[in-house]
Order: C-alpha cells, then sequence, then structure tokens
C-alpha cells in the first residue's frame, strides 16, 4: 500500500505505464501526470517487477512518488495516451485544445 501527494499534479490525468515500455527500469511500475505548469512528470508507483525474460524473479522500484523526470510545458494537460507498442511514445491533449 502506497500513497503519496504530487505536487502540482492536475488530479485529472494519471498513466500508468508498464515495465515493457520502460525497458524494465529499476524504477519499477512509472505513472505519467499531468501539471498545473503544463508538464507531464514521470514518477515511481513504488511498485517493482520482475523481469521475467531474464528468469529475474526480483522487484526493483524506486521510491514511491519519487520524480524521475518531467517534460513539456504548456497549457494544462487534461489527458494522456500512451502508443502500447512503442517505448515512451504518447500524446498529450492540453486545455488550450494543443495536441
Amino acid at each position: 500500500d502506497h500513497e503519496f501527494r504530487i505536487q502540482n499534479a492536475t488530479g485529472t490525468t494519471l498513466v500508468l505505464i508498464p515495465p515493457q515500455l520502460t525497458g524494465y527500469s529499476k524504477h519499477g511500475v512509472v505513472m505519467m501526470v499531468g501539471c498545473l505548469d503544463g508538464s507531464v512528470a514521470f514518477i515511481s508507483s513504488g511498485v517493482g517487477m520482475p523481469d521475467t525474460r531474464k528468469g529475474n524473479d526480483t522487484s526493483k522500484a524506486s521510491d514511491p512518488g519519487t520524480i524521475l523526470d518531467t517534460v513539456g510545458s504548456g497549457s494544462c494537460p487534461m489527458s494522456i495516451a500512451v502508443q502500447p507498442k512503442e517505448c515512451l511514445t504518447f500524446a498529450v491533449g492540453r486545455k488550450d485544445g494543443t495536441i
């Protein structure tokens, strides 16, 4: 059970990114969160996932709520869509109508 507060989050946009799309990084399951300053933050959920492709059954994860990276700026993000087969390919719909 992890609960944490993300300062500057809009509270309207959140997408979980499975480890297959982040390359089974040491961060485990990562979240994309829209922020009030127009950025999208990549945040550790604290949930680890083993890399079963390599027979590894140990889970790794960064501390829950750790901001791993932020991208973008502009109008407030209202929606986020992730392309399910390409690593970190996504679109952000913004309040001012830009995508």
